[in-house]
């Protein structure tokens, strides 16, 4: 049996995607699969919201019987120490995967490490009473980071090779990097859209994510439509709220987007803006791409990975996001888009991913 520790599938992000292809991907491969979440895993949300493949594991364990959106960080440690009480009827057969975005377990065989905290958290919010909500998190991260660092005996992949740098800077060896995967047929179905000159955005309404430059960017050309589909949890309604009466009148603001709708907007746009600093990966622009429209990105982290052998730009500021977007749109071409679709799903499909990813599991 194998076992993917995380803290919940309900919500979205790409440790929640990466878990997801990870269950169909193993059971594929004839493998039984289990996952261990901090709460139980409503699947009429998982189906509605995540793209396929969504299939649900052979077993699942949970502690909380119910949906819980708060202390997210939190359920992270809970997920943990509740593995450490399931571990003792385990087998020495058996494979345990861990998945908790930041935080990096320390009982698990294979540690997927989706990004690294070390005070990145803590850097965003200096002058916020939210510093003291993260900083019992980061202390738990360190600590784990601490054992991790004399510990040889649990393999760590990571996400990308920033993610990699990232860890290596605490401290962390011996780490490889294994992309995650993309079901690029899910996207390939609206490439031959029609498309507008539209730019799009998909993000969590968070800090540091590029949402002002965004809305400026709307500001500044009025003769482009803009959507902005933000996947919201209850604390963040205000920051919605706000970006919405701002709003000019050629930006639209989506929030809690259906997957199907989520698609049909990309999919009829030229240009994906992302201007997120410092992303782990950024599976939102991959995902984008591959649906055929051009990335524009900030030109840090994970997403050069991403898109460094297919067409795309870049932009620092609000001004060159605006001087790229009027460039993408004049250049969008729908044979360039197959082609950077085509080149990028190989890179990043399931078969790429199992061929590399299914060995780690044998060898332990």
């Amino acid at each position: 049996m194998i076992y993917i520790l995380g803290s919940t599938l309900n919500t979205v992000g790409g440790s929640i995607r990466f878990i997801l292809d990870l269950i169909f991907i193993l059971q594929e491969k004839g493998f039984e699969v289990a996952t261990i979440l901090t709460q139980k895993t409503n699947w009429n949300f998982v189906k509605k919201f995540l793209s396929p493949p969504t299939a649900p594991p052979n077993k699942e364990y949970f502690i909380i019987p119910f949906d819980l959106p708060f202390f997210g960080l939190y359920q992270r440690l809970f997920a943990e120490e509740f593995l450490k009480l399931i571990k003792k009827k385990l087998s020495k057969d058996d494979v345990v995967i861990g998945s908790l975005g930041t935080f990096t377990p320390t009982i698990v065989d294979i540690n997927y490490v989706h990004g690294v905290t070390s005070g990145h958290i803590l850097s965003q919010y200096k002058h916020s009473l939210r510093r003291i909500y993260y900083h019992p998190y980061r202390m738990a991260t360190a600590k784990t980071e601490d054992y991790l660092r004399h510990q040889c005996e649990i393999k760590t992949i990571a996400n990308s090779e920033y993610t990699k740098q990232k860890l290596g800077k605490i401290g962390i060896k011996n780490v490889k990097v294994i992309y995650p995967p993309i079901c690029a047929p899910v996207y390939f179905m609206g490439l031959n859209c029609e498309r507008k000159n539209q730019v799009v955005m998909v993000s969590r309404a968070t800090a540091g994510k590029g949402l002002d430059d965004f809305v400026e960017a709307s500001q500044r050309l009025p003769d482009v439509s803009f959507v902005l589909i933000c996947f919201a949890l209850p604390a963040e309604y205000g920051k919605i709220r706000e970006l919405i009466k701002e709003a000019p009148k050629n930006l639209s603001v989506k929030w809690n987007l259906s997957v199907i709708d989520r698609l049909k907007l990309i999919w009829e746009s030229k240009v994906f803006l992302s201007l997120a600093r410092g992303e782990h990966f950024g599976s939102t622009v991959l995902e984008s791409a591959v649906a055929g429209c051009t990335p524009i990105i900030y030109p840090e982290g994970g997403v050069l990975e991403i898109l460094n052998d297919v067409n795309h730009f870049k932009a620092t500021t609000c001004d060159e996001a605006v001087r790229q977007i009027e460039r993408a749109i004049n250049s969008w071409d729908l044979e360039m888009a197959k082609k950077r679709s085509y080149n990028l799903s190989l890179k990043f499909g399931f078969y790429r991913f199992s061929e590399e990813f299914i060995p780690e599991i044998e060898n332990e």
